[in-house]
């Protein structure tokens, strides 16, 4: 395999099979990243910290195209991720950030996915219920508020996890 032509793909596998695939494919030969963040897990009666998977059900893998039927066939791999039937590689820089979060050990969780220029709700704090338009500068995320009427806006610092995207009118 050459690692000029390898491109790094989303593999969906079963449910709880994210660490079997990634051994699998591994023992392949294949470079694969399972990010992983902690949790707090209550397991009979008492609280703990454990790692678990960042993203349940998916694992990634560097290879080349043509042996894609290769990975596909690996045990506890459901699908390579895509868009119109056709696998879809992820950014480079996108795994090497995943690679940063998960050893980092910081307090990592999900969280709603937003784009920049997407429409969203504060759900919490002194702005709950406020509608604003996402952006982003060298500050980090901020909500712009407009009042179109008056074509005027005001922007505000806000955390990630106090936002959600507000559904589009179909």
């Amino acid at each position: 395999m050459s690692l000029i032509q390898a491109k790094w793909y989303a593999l969906q596998t079963r449910a709880r099979f994210e660490s079997r695939a990634t051994d699998v494919l591994a023992n392949k030969g294949y470079e694969v990243l399972l990010p992983t963040i902690w949790a707090k897990k209550d397991g009979g009666g008492r609280a703990s910290n454990t790692r678990v998977p960042m993203f349940p059900t998916y694992v990634f893998c560097r290879y080349d195209e043509s042996v894609r039927d290769r990975i596909v066939d690996s045990t506890g791999v459901i699908r390579i991720v895509g868009y119109a039937n056709a696998p879809t590689p992820v950014d480079d820089s996108e795994i090497e950030s995943l690679r940063i979060v998960s050893s980092s050990g910081l307090g990592a969780h999900p969280a709603q996915f937003v784009s920049v220029g997407e429409r969203v709700k504060v759900i919490c704090g002194g702005l709950k219920g406020v509608e604003g338009t996402v952006i982003q500068d060298k500050d980090g995320t901020r909500v712009i508020v407009s009042i179109t009427l008056l074509q005027r806006s005001i922007m505000v610092h806000l955390k990630m996890e106090d936002i959600v995207p507000v559904p589009k009118e179909t």
